[in-house]
């Protein structure tokens, strides 16, 4: 079985790329290399795993060392890292719900809440992304 890579490799370039991003500006492959703690060979394979899998983009500068100029979250890098919502907003409420639940301090509005995370988890998540899908389409108030 392949090893895992995602939470020690790849995740962490994406959310140093969305760091680097958030403050504006171009970068470079090598300036975010140093903003992640991997070996050399590690955040290579790393950038190359996102930059073929569509997480990030960029101008190729030196294909043999891979290094990219002008690296950016993609639409799909932006949902990895959470700063996008999720194309599955049905999971995503009933996920919502349940952070709600854990972190409610009053009884009374956490059993609301487990009601309602109940309730939606009950509908089936087919029948929940209709109806979000229904409320995006009208337009919330």
């Amino acid at each position: 079985m392949a090893e895992d890579t995602w939470s020690w490799r790849e995740k962490p370039i994406l959310e140093a790329l969305a760091s680097k991003e958030d403050s504006g500006g171009p970068t470079m492959s090598w300036e975010l290399a140093t903003s992640v703690d991997l070996t050399e060979d590690d955040f290579k394979r790393g950038l190359r795993a996102l930059y073929e899998s569509g997480f990030i983009a960029g101008d190729s500068l030196v294909a043999e060392d891979f290094i990219l100029g002008g690296v950016r979250l993609t639409e799909r890098g932006r949902r990895a890292v959470g700063q996008w919502p999720s194309q599955d907003l049905a999971s995503e409420l009933v996920q919502l719900l349940g952070r709600m639940v854990d972190s409610e301090p009053d009884s009374d509005q956490k059993g609301r809440l487990k009601r309602l995370q109940t309730a939606v988890t009950g509908v089936g998540t087919d029948l929940l992304a209709k109806v979000i899908s229904e409320l995006l389409t009208r337009g919330l108030p």
